[in-house]
């Protein structure tokens, strides 16, 4: 789709400033009027990406079907000490889901409660990290 004639004046304002000497109140002035030109076209720059749980959905499909296509075992095709590249997985979890399969592991292996156990006689969070929203509920993980 054709890019909105607010966006596209700003943008060529600025592309235009690149080629002078310009100022700090040139550069807040063009800054301004492109943000207030996104503002005023969020749903043109909406319209240009998929839904999140179409792309969320795209993502788990790729990214399962990928996994299923590994082999069983993989065996270095280097000799040790070459460097190889590292391929790096990151992924983010869903708090509620993550803390029910671990209780899930922790009903069904005695040694895992027991660790979990002695780890909460030991929490040290203060107050402020509840009243200040501090507390991290987002669960992260990144694979090498």
């Amino acid at each position: 789709p054709a890019l909105p004639e607010e966006v596209k004046l700003a943008l060529e304002r600025a592309i235009n400033m690149l080629a002078q000497d310009i100022n700090c109140t040139d550069v807040n002035d063009a800054e301004s009027s492109m943000r207030l030109a996104i503002q005023n076209n969020q749903t043109y720059f909406d319209d240009l990406t998929a839904p999140l749980e179409h792309t969320k959905q795209v993502f788990n499909s790729k990214l399962s079907h990928m996994i299923s296509s590994l082999p069983d075992v993989i065996e270095s095709r280097s000799p040790v000490g070459l460097s190889q590249t590292i391929k790096i997985a990151s992924l983010d979890f869903d708090y509620d889901k993550f803390c029910s399969v671990l209780d899930s592991v922790k009903n069904s292996f005695e040694q895992v409660k027991q660790y979990f156990d002695e780890r909460e006689d030991h929490k040290s969070n203060d107050e402020n990290d509840t009243t200040q929203n501090r507390f991290i509920l987002s669960v992260h993980c990144t694979f090498a």
